[in-house]
């Protein structure tokens, strides 16, 4: 059985690869737009080397124990990855979320006597996408693709625990359903709608918005599985969200996928792979998640809008002899 100490080691070292990751991502963003977006070919996932050095800001709204264990990763990052690198983070609170989230948009805007723009912060959506608005946000992948989607459906999960957790992640994938509102799911949200089908028709907890999901066959499955095996009225095997988030990092491990992948990730894959990438218009979208402005939506579709312009560039490619014909036919 693993130790407290054993399972703070065990977080310490996923948040550390967290960071590492983010950190590497932000600096290889700078390199290119201090050369003017041209990149140096090499090997694929290899590390960016900095010729000169790279300062990277990150903003927090961490105190005590968890700013005190950040600053830890932050100095064992400097000393180890980040002098390979030539990279150095530069990390500090700006106190409760509303303090960090005034602070970011002060910055954003210019205002005399903000401090300039961190390269790293949290926020909420509608502040992401009012500073996104400013051209100041950069896509460090926030959901999941169709394949790394494949690799967790079809991969033989080794105990039950990853297994219930596998599935209850899926589930919201496919519905879009936020963790509380997926916890809180009773057969009283399950209704045969208008079309005759299966929907979930419930509230979002958050904002008390209607929401009203199609069920589709996948999510219709995995209810089906755990039909009449849960105490207390419950449809899936839903754990602490703290726990839930721990497994997902060792379903990712097991899956080979380099992405810090959170409960809430399954919310974001929704809205861009499962839904906006394939068609479905972003009215349509917007009602599912129960988002109440269509402007919190519009984050995932510029996120599926640069997708499809990477995705053409890389077809452009491909097509150079068929289009060498055309113009000159």
């Amino acid at each position: 059985m693993e130790s407290a100490g054993d399972c703070e080691n065990i977080r310490m070292k996923r948040l550390f690869k967290r960071i590492t990751a983010l950190v590497s991502a932000a600096a290889l963003t700078l390199s290119l737009a201090a050369c003017g977006g041209s990149a140096v070919s090499g090997p694929k996932n290899t590390a960016p080397t900095n010729a000169k050095p790279v300062s990277i800001t990150v903003w927090t709204y961490y105190n005590g124990d968890q700013l005190e264990t950040f600053s830890k990763l932050v100095d064992e990052f400097n000393a180890t990855v980040g002098k390979e690198q030539n990279i150095t983070v530069e990390a500090s609170s700006q106190g409760s979320v509303n303090d960090l989230e005034t602070n970011v948009l002060a910055a954003a805007e210019g205002k005399v006597g903000a401090a300039e723009m961190p390269n790293i912060f949290s926020a909420y959506a509608d502040t992401c996408y009012a500073v996104d608005q400013m051209g100041l946000v950069a896509d460090l992948s926030g959901y999941l693709t169709d394949e790394e989607l494949q690799r967790i459906l079809q991969k033989k999960m080794p105990c039950g625990r990853l297994e219930q957790v596998r599935d209850v992640f899926i589930f919201s994938c496919f519905t879009g359903l936020a963790y509380i509102d997926v916890r809180n799911l009773t057969k009283e949200n399950i209704r045969t709608s208008f079309d005759g089908k299966l929907w979930i028709m419930t509230h979002r907890h958050k904002t008390q918005t209607s929401v009203n999901v199609p069920l589709l066959k996948v999510p219709q499955m995995l209810l089906k599985k755990y039909e009449g095996t849960l105490p207390d009225g419950r449809l899936l095997p839903v754990l602490s969200n703290q726990k839930l988030n721990s497994y997902l990092k060792e379903i990712a491990d097991l899956c080979g996928i380099e992405k810090n992948i959170t409960f809430h990730l399954a919310r974001h894959t929704f809205a861009t792979t499962m839904t906006l990438a394939k068609g479905v218009p972003i009215e349509t979208v917007s009602k599912m998640l129960g988002h109440t402005n269509i402007v919190t939506t519009q984050i995932y579709a510029r996120i599926t809008n640069d997708k499809i312009g990477r995705d053409m560039q890389a077809l452009a490619g491909q097509l150079g002899e068929i289009e060498k014909i055309a113009l000159e036919a």
